[in-house]
C-alpha cells in the first residue's frame, strides 16, 4: 500500500505528483495492467521466453560492441585502420 503524507505549506499539484511517482515505484499501475485480463498460463511463458530471448539478444549485441571497441585504443587508430582496407573493399561515393 503507497501512502503520502503531505509536508507543510505543499501544494496538492505536488502531493499528487508524489504519489503518482511513488505508486510507479511500487510496481502499482504495471500489476494493474497484467491482471486487468486473465491470460492463460501458456501465454504467460510465451511472453516470458521472448522478453528473455530480447534480453539475451540485447546483451548479446552489447558485448559484440564492446568487444570491437576494445581492439582500437582510440578513434584515429580506427580511422587508420579503415584507410588502409583495400580500395575493392570500399564503398563507391
Amino acid at each position: 500500500m503507497v501512502k503520502v503524507v503531505k509536508h507543510n505549506a505543499e501544494s496538492i499539484d505536488r502531493l499528487l505528483r508524489r504519489f503518482k511517482r511513488s505508486c510507479n515505484n511500487a510496481g502499482v499501475v504495471s500489476t494493474y495492467k497484467a491482471q486487468r485480463f486473465f491470460e492463460k498460463a501458456s501465454e504467460t511463458r510465451k511472453v516470458t521466453k521472448q522478453r528473455l530471448a530480447r534480453v539475451y539478444a540485447k546483451a548479446a549485441v552489447e558485448k559484440a560492441n564492446l568487444s570491437s571497441k576494445r581492439q582500437y585504443r582510440n578513434v584515429s587508430e580506427l580511422v587508420a585502420r579503415k584507410e588502409t582496407k583495400s580500395p575493392s573493399l570500399r564503398r563507391p561515393g
